[in-house]
C-alpha cells in the first residue's frame, strides 16, 4: 500500500556528495550525487556530473577555401561532448564493500567502492562507457581521505586504459549525511 512505501521512504537515509576537481587535459569538473539508503544493505544513487571525457558523438566539418586561385578542401573533427552528465545506479553494500550497476556519466557500466573507515580513507574503481568506438571501457580509480567531519581530498586517475587521453584529477569534496544536514538548518532556527 501506499502508507508502506511511504513509511520506508521517511526511514530511509540520505547522503549528499558534491566534488570538485581539476584535470590539466580536461579542465574542472564538478560532480553532486545524493545517495538514498533504504536499508542498511542497499542504496540508491541520482547525480550530475560534468567533465569533457568519456562518451561523445563525433562531428566533422568542411571548409573550402580560395586564396589566389587555389582551393583548398579542409576536414575537421570534433568530439561533442556533452555538457551533463547523469548518474542513476543501484548499490548493495557488503561490510565495508560496496558494488554499483547502473548509469555512470550517462554511460552504463558498474563501480566499486572499499571503505577504511578508522583511517577514512576510500578507494573506487569505476568501469563504464562500452562503445563501438572504442575497443576498451573508460576505467576511472580514485582515492579520497577524509581530512576532517565532512570534507574530504580525492585523486582521480581518469581514461586509465587509453594513454592518450588519461590523465589524473585532484580537488576536494563535501559529505553531507542526514544528521549534518540537520545540524546546518538548525543554525538558521
Amino acid at each position: 500500500s501506499i502508507n508502506t512505501f511511504t513509511k520506508k521512504f521517511t526511514s530511509s537515509a540520505a547522503e549528499i556528495d558534491i566534488f570538485s576537481a581539476y584535470n590539466k587535459m580536461q579542465g574542472s569538473y564538478f560532480r553532486f550525487n545524493l545517495d538514498i539508503v533504504p536499508g542498511p544493505e542497499k542504496f540508491f544513487r541520482i547525480g550530475l556530473s560534468s567533465a569533457d571525457y568519456g562518451p561523445y558523438s563525433l562531428s566533422e566539418k568542411r571548409t573550402l577555401r580560395n586564396k589566389n586561385g587555389v582551393h583548398t578542401d579542409l576536414f575537421e573533427t570534433y568530439h561533442n561532448y556533452p555538457t551533463y552528465r547523469i548518474n542513476a545506479q543501484l548499490g548493495r553494500k557488503i561490510l565495508n564493500l560496496s558494488l554499483r550497476v547502473g548509469l555512470i556519466d550517462s554511460a552504463g557500466g558498474f563501480g566499486i567502492d572499499y571503505i577504511v573507515p578508522n583511517i577514512g580513507l576510500k578507494t573506487t574503481v569505476d568501469i563504464f562507457n562500452w562503445s563501438k568506438d572504442t575497443s576498451k571501457p573508460t576505467v576511472r580509480a580514485s582515492g579520497e581521505l577524509k581530512i576532517w567531519n565532512i570534507f574530504y581530498l580525492k585523486g582521480v586517475g581518469e581514461n586509465m586504459l587509453d594513454f592518450k587521453k588519461s590523465g589524473m584529477s585532484y580537488g576536494a569534496g563535501i559529505r553531507l549525511d542526514d544528521n549534518d544536514v540537520a545540524s546546518f538548518i538548525n543554525l538558521f532556527k
